[in-house]
């Protein structure tokens, strides 16, 4: 049997060489590396730059200096690269303590270069066992594979049975985890076969434990042998702990439950008595966590075990580290200044805080993306001077972002990070914080979560006395929430009774949260205490003043009957409640302090509050409740931007000048200061900016629901949909019960549950758009084919009897191709005049429902990398139907856009270029322009937004210009909504990568279709008519074409290229090559086909093959969409 891909059992023959000496002096030169030594980074840091040496016969006579990753000094002595190479392993492991998995492998790397230049050293052994720690952390299993490979390879070349068997293991362990289960079982026990022949001990026992882990993954009933075997094997005493925690989970997994009780305790003892606290403390806390699960009574007891143990493991602080902490800011920013010129620190530190500053002001306004692109911007700028104290503030504003937007998972890890690199330092304060607001997006009963409770805990005595006074109250209450969760419950009791003493003498507006809290973690549904938690919650929420109190109130408790499926009238009040208190300290955000704990009280529960609604047929209350979470961040950034239908009124300009003055107080804190001194000027701004909005009600309605973000109500749809052409708005509600669609129209609001798509699939097709997304296919059909696409396209059609229609999807259906209907065949069809809104209170923020074409009110771009031929074609023609010149290539540069749209009042704005869309950091899309130096860059979503886009409609002949990413609370993320928020009115994008030569045709007769229509335009239906005219196209009808627009500096290499599209579709091959050679000839710079041979193509085109329809499959046509009113 072939355990191995790369040798083979031929191997073994190694092993019959190997003495127990050499195993054992391999494995002890494996685990010291030589000597050196570093202290763990965590809970006992050094500072960044140290000097590691090791003494030979006279003294020091090996040095080196790191200084940061990537940067190291080989100092005298050091001949062979040895220092280097365990100075480099040393710092890589540093950097998997801090989380910094990519610059640990960067380290590595270089590690495997100097190792792979050596003979075979356990050492390099060590190098690739942590190159596959750093490729699992990333699940990069392609990777790890190859890493554990070379790994595996070099343990034979050492010579170590002991190292042969571990980095088999670990190959065993990544085929597991990276789902080949059946194929870690294979390999793990067919090492066992190959070891047993060399006898008991411990490479067998290393060896059966790697098969018994495989076994229990894969749900084998032998693994309980397999362990049992374990035990039983003479010199391993160091795996007895390690097998009995594996064979009492697996008990547990067989509900074997009293034998996994006595095996994890025996292993915890096992442990304790070994001198390894840290592992009994993890047995008796998974111990408990195995007891929760099932309801048994020895979780508190196990988890009284555990705490016990975390006070003595977790609360001894180096106070003499994080005192020097001053000390090693000065030392690492004068060794950034020795690395870096000072002059590129200096700048990049200032933009760092200018972007930092404006992220955390967006954030406060709840324009989420748009926060975040400012915050991206701020940690690239400061990981590339190596910042890391700033960092560590940037990535905790990301981590509070995330945690507003509901990604939990997301907040921890950037808190995680931002944690470990402020111990590193010695930032205790900081520390602190972050490691608070870790514990506060964490579970309850998260298995990390009492270390770090308890570290937190020690931290207060070197913290500030600011921040512990605020925090001590908080970290005895989530330990009182852990405990009980465990079931500990008088341990649960003595830190309430802690937390609530704390609360009273430093924060008395914590008290009711608290109490919220506590109160919710110990009552169960359904039990007789829940009426008097009720009663209790009832009155704290009427007691307390201050809305953070009665939201986190309100909201626990409508949340605890949503769970429990009580869609009663009281339920809906519950959240009515949470959501009015959101709403207040919504207002208040960045003016008063109205909690000064570290609290995340969860995202608003507005979707709960809809889907009562819904049930209890509240249809305008519901509509009302959904667009408040639908809308906010977008009508958040618009409503800094110029009013829709802005004049030249002078009190319009007065009331800007106001209103800025506002922000620009509210976003620089400038309003503490007036609390301080009793002044009162923002009361004074928004007294006369109310005022003003009162007085231009009659000219400018509506300008002050744009100014404050109020999301459309149900009553103004009727109104604003009349306006708009009498058209039908359906807005999509995926609930957490059903899916739902609000249909509205100039009479009547309405909703339906849409019980016949739950029944096609739903789940399957929000998965497969998901997917589609992320692996952009060519063809359309997979989705386009699927039950609930059709259901929901003939629904759709249905509603929309012909009017135009404005859809608003929801969550992954924002994905969905939703402008697209069915024709009388059954096949997808453009539906005219349907536009993709991501929220309808857009219909009120952005203007009119036409485009009024003004000449000369046009920018048109084309091919600005230099690589898209008909790109060229396609902006030609768009800029002779605009009646403006177009730029093509260098021309079309970030500057030259923002100056065109600077200068243009509601422009017609054409682009055609590359896209980019990046899926996992939307911020990192964006379209590629020109660069006055004759290269290209990308510009992002961020510097798009800061452009003019005010009521401008643009085209985007662009691939994947309209992919968003569909984030918590449903907010898009990607260039469509980047240039919605900044005021564009109306934008067409493609949502997939189209061809060169279908994206010019196609935008040339969306041109075509705009000069054919008079007067005002709906560019819904402009689309539509393209499309259209696309898919129904004739070969001979192509071939029409091409002759009469074959003229121009561009066009001609179009028009040609497509009558070799038409004979390729009508069979003729010959014209196919001889026309794609004449194209080839102009793209070339030749002079392409003669006048005559022009002429003479209409008579070639009339055979029958010319009737064909080489664009009607989707894939040419359906991607692209409009995106706005």
């Amino acid at each position: 049997m072939d355990i191995y891909p790369d040798g083979g059992i031929s191997r073994l023959r190694l092993f019959g060489s190997l003495t127990e000496r050499g195993a054992s002096e391999s494995a002890a030169r494996h685990q010291e590396l030589g000597g050196w030594a570093l202290g763990p980074c965590r809970r006992d840091p050094g500072g960044k730059a140290r000097t590691l040496h090791q003494d030979g016969p006279t003294g020091p006579s090996r040095a080196m200096t790191i200084r940061g990753p990537g940067t190291y000094d080989a100092c005298m002595g050091d001949a062979d690269g040895t220092v280097e190479l365990e100075g480099l392993v040393r710092y890589a492991q540093e950097m998997l303590e801090l989380g910094r998995t990519k610059y640990a492998e960067v380290l590595l790397r270089k590690a495997a270069r100097l190792a792979d230049a050596r003979d075979a050293d356990p050492l390099a052994v060590t190098v690739y066992s942590l190159l596959v720690t750093c490729a699992r952390a990333d699940e990069r299993w392609t990777d790890a594979m190859q890493y554990g490979r070379l790994g595996h390879d070099l343990a034979f070349r050492v010579g170590s049975l002991e190292l042969v068997v571990g980095t088999a293991n670990t190959l065993s362990t990544v085929m597991a985890e990276s789902g080949r289960i059946e194929d870690a079982v294979r390999m793990s026990g067919g090492l066992v076969e190959l070891v047993r022949p060399h006898g008991n001990g411990l490479p067998l026992a290393v060896a059966l434990l790697g098969h018994a882990t495989a076994l229990r993954a894969a749900g084998h009933e032998a693994s309980v042998d397999r362990y049992a075997e374990v035990l039983d094997q003479p010199g391993a005493d160091d795996l007895r702990g390690t097998a009995l925690s594996g064979l009492g989970e697996e008990l547990f997994r067989r509900n074997r439950t009293a034998e996994g009780v006595d095996r994890l305790r025996e292993a915890a003892d096992v442990y304790a008595a070994s001198g390894q606290e840290r592992e009994a403390y993890r047995t008796w806390l998974r111990l408990a966590e195995l007891c929760r699960d099932r309801g048994s009574a020895e979780s508190g007891p196990a988890f009284v075990k555990a705490h016990d143990l975390a006070l003595d493991l977790f609360s001894d602080v180096d106070e003499a580290h994080y005192r020097a902490f001053p000390d090693t800011v000065r030392r690492t920013e004068a060794e950034n200044r020795s690395r870096f010129e000072s002059a590129i620190v200096e700048v990049a530190r200032a933009s760092a805080e200018t972007h930092l500053a404006e992220g955390t002001r967006l954030m406060s306004e709840h324009r989420h993306t748009d926060a975040e692109l400012r915050l991206r911007a701020a940690e690239e700028l400061l990981s590339r001077i190596e910042a890391h104290q700033e960092l560590t503030v940037v990535w905790f504003v990301l981590g509070n972002l995330a945690g507003q937007r509901g990604d939990s998972r997301g907040a921890g890890e950037l808190f995680d990070r931002a944690a470990a690199v402020a111990a590193h330092l010695g930032d205790a304060s900081g520390e602190l914080v972050y490691t608070m607001y870790r514990c506060l997006e964490a579970r309850p009963w998260a298995p990390e979560q009492l270390e770090r409770l308890v570290w937190a805990r020690a931290l207060l005595r070197v913290a500030r006395a600011d921040v512990a006074d605020d925090t001590a109250a908080m970290i005895s209450n989530q330990l009182s929430r852990t405990c009980e969760a465990y079931g500990a419950h008088e341990l649960a009791a003595s830190y309430e009774r802690e937390a609530a003493e704390q609360a009273r003498q430093h924060i008395p507006s914590l008290v009711p949260w608290l109490a919220a809290l506590r109160l919710t973690d110990r009552t169960k549904p359904g039990t007789p205490e829940e009426a008097e938690l009720t009663e209790r919650l009832t009155e704290l929420r009427e007691s307390d003043p201050s809305a953070i109190g009665r939201y986190a109130v309100s909201r626990h408790m409508g949340l605890l009957e949503f769970e429990q499926g009580r869609f009663t009238e009281e339920t809906l009040a519950t959240l009515h409640h949470a959501c009015t208190a959101f709403e207040e300290m919504r207002r208040h955000k960045g003016e008063t302090d109205t909690f000064s704990g570290y609290t995340s009280a969860g995202p608003p529960p507005y979707e709960e509050h809809a889907e009562v609604a819904l049930h209890l047929g509240r249809v305008a209350e519901a509509f009302a409740s959904l667009e408040r979470i639908k809308s906010r961040t977008v009508l958040d950034a618009l409503r800094t931007a110029p009013p829709p239908l802005a004049t030249d009124d002078p009190a319009l300009a007065r009331e800007a000048e106001l209103w800025q003055e506002l922000l620009d107080r509210l976003g620089s804190g400038a309003v503490y200061a007036e609390h301080e001194r009793g002044s009162t000027r923002t009361d004074e701004l928004r007294a006369e900016l109310l005022a003003m909005w009162n007085e231009l009600e009659t000219t400018h309605p509506g300008l002050r629901a744009h100014r404050l973000a109020e999301p459309v109500a149900a009553e103004e749809l009727p109104a604003l949909l009349a306006s708009r052409d009498d058209a039908v708005l359906v807005e999509f509600f995926a609930g957490r019960h059903a899916l739902h669609a609000f249909v509205a129209s100039g009479e009547t609001l309405t909703a339906h549950r849409l019980d016949d798509v739950e029944g096609t699939g739903l789940d399957e097709f929000t998965r497969l758009l998901a997917a589609e997304s992320q692996h952009s296919p060519a063809d359309p059909s997979a989705v386009l084919e699927h039950p609930v696409h059709r259901t929901l396209a003939e629904w759709l059609d249905r509603a929309a009897a012909g009017r135009p229609l404005y859809v608003v999807p929801h969550r992954q259906l924002h994905k969905a191709p939703l402008h697209l209907g069915v024709d009388e065949a059954g096949q997808p069809r453009p539906r005219a005049a349907t536009q993709l809104l991501p929220s309808a209170s857009l219909l009120r923020s952005t203007g009119a429902a036409r485009w009024q074409p003004v000449t000369g009110a046009a920018l048109v771009g084309a091919d600005p990398v230099g690589d898209l031929p008909y790109a060229r074609a396609e902006g030609e023609h768009a800029a002779a139907r605009l009646g403006v010149p177009a730029a093509y290539g260098d021309e079309v540069t970030a500057d030259w856009l923002a100056d065109g749209l600077a200068g243009l009042r509601s422009p017609f704005v054409h682009l055609a270029c590359h896209a980019t869309f990046n899926a996992r950091r939307p911020e990192r899309s964006g379209l590629r322009l020109a660069t006055p130096g004759g290269g290209t860059e990308l510009i992002g979503p961020d510097r798009l937004a800061a452009m003019n886009w005010s009521g401008a409609v643009v085209v985007l002949g662009a691939c994947r210009s309209g992919s968003h990413q569909v984030e918590q609370g449903d907010e898009l993320a990607g260039l469509g909504r980047a240039l919605l928020a900044a005021g564009a009115a109306a934008i067409v994008v493609s949502r997939q990568p189209v061809g060169d030569l279908t994206s010019a045709l196609l935008m040339t007769w969306l041109h075509d279709e705009l000069t054919r229509t008079t007067g005002p335009v709906r560019m819904g239906s402009v689309l539509a008519a393209a499309q259209n005219r696309m898919r129904s196209l004739s070969a001979r009808d192509l071939v029409d074409w091409a002759v009469h627009h074959h003229d121009g500096a561009h066009r001609p290499k179009l028009a040609s290229f497509a009558v070799a599209v038409a004979h390729s579709a009508a069979g003729e091959q010959d014209g196919h090559r001889i026309w794609k050679a004449y194209t080839a000839e102009l793209l070339l710079g030749g002079p392409g086909s003669a006048e005559a041979e022009w002429r003479a193509l209409p008579e070639q085109a009339d055979g029958p093959g010319y009737a064909a329809r080489p664009f009607a499959r989707p894939e040419h046509w359906a991607w692209f969409y409009v995106l706005g009113t």
